[in-house]
């Protein structure tokens, strides 16, 4: 017994002189940091906003002195690497090696959330002016990160704030929907096209729209492309719905998609699936309300979704 325990702390210690050998993950307290990127613009900024919200937090500049340069060559430099990668199979990635604090996000929003919890973080090891900011919940070690809901927007007066929103990776209708409620109209500009208004009882109406026109349609995938692109910067989302009354389109085009004189269901859910392919990084959503309460027959594509009405729920407990 006494042998094999004297074997096993033998092979501890070589495992241990391996180990060392091949050094230790990245480290924090070291008093010299570079922030860098692989140089494309996206990846570019958000080296730059670590590196000025870091910079300027920092108390004591003498005992950490922070650098920025997207040089290839740091080897044994204390490095954080800042990626954007927008097809990546996670919403972020760390990766802790020795020297080196690589960090990978599919949207450059999360890149700055990420840079403000790494400064927080920082702050355990180094004197940083970090009372605004709200505390740390990663460990940094490596591991990929997957988001538990992917739109996140609380009800709440700090949230108005665009730059604590940013901080906490928040949403806000006023700036991350390209279109909101009722308000399809503004992607016509200063006019609407006369087959872009609905047909009721065999007259074109300027109360409501005709969403199987291609008028409609190329007014929409324009508005988007040159607004917000094609979401390859970043997704946004586009409420398309109809004006808040019951009126419907019965066009021979809108009727044989499947629409009747009081649901618009169906040509709004063919007309969200064509933008829905047109753009698959962006989302797209409707109303379950009035002319579109009714489930769709079709299948719609991933990033096409609908809102569900309370207006018909109990306000008051029952």
């Amino acid at each position: 017994m006494y042998i094999f325990k004297v074997v096993i702390l033998f092979i501890l210690q070589i495992l241990l002189l391996v180990c060392a050998g091949e050094g230790s993950p990245f480290k924090f307290e070291s008093p010299q940091l570079t922030i860098t990127s692989n140089g494309d613009k996206s990846s570019r900024n958000a080296a730059d906003y670590l590196y000025y919200h870091l910079k300027k937090r920092i108390q004591n500049r003498t005992t950490f002195q922070v650098k920025r340069s997207d040089q290839i060559n740091h080897q044994g430099v204390n490095t954080v690497y800042l990626e954007l990668v927008p097809d990546l199979d996670s919403d972020y990635e760390i990766r802790n090696e020795t020297n080196r604090l690589s960090i990978y996000g599919r949207e450059y929003a999360t890149l700055c959330w990420i840079s403000y919890l790494l400064i927080d973080h920082f702050s355990n090891f180094h004197q940083l002016n970090v009372a605004d900011l709200p505390p740390n919940y990663l460990n940094f070690n490596s591991h990929k990160g997957h988001f538990a809901m992917q739109y996140r927007e609380p009800h709440l007066p700090s949230n108005l704030n665009a730059d604590y929103a940013g901080i906490l990776l928040t949403k806000a209708t006023d700036r991350d929907w390209g279109i909101w409620g009722h308000n399809l109209k503004c992607v016509f500009g200063n006019s609407i096209p006369t087959n872009s208004y609905a047909l009721v009882d065999g007259k074109r109406i300027n109360e409501q729209y005709c969403f199987s026109a291609q008028e409609t349609y190329n007014a929409i995938s324009s508005y988007i492309r040159d607004q917000y692109g094609d979401g390859t910067k970043g997704p946004a989302h586009f409420m398309i719905a109809p004006n808040d009354n019951d009126f419907v389109c019965t066009c021979n085009d809108c009727q044989k998609k499947g629409n009747t004189k009081t649901s618009a269901t169906a040509a709004v859910g063919d007309l969200l699936n064509r933008l829905a392919q047109e753009f698959p990084k962006h989302y797209f959503f409707t109303l379950a309300y009035r002319s579109t309460a009714e489930a769709p027959k079709r299948r719609l594509m991933e990033n096409v979704g609908a809102f569900v009405s309370t207006i018909d729920l109990p306000k008051t407990a029952v």
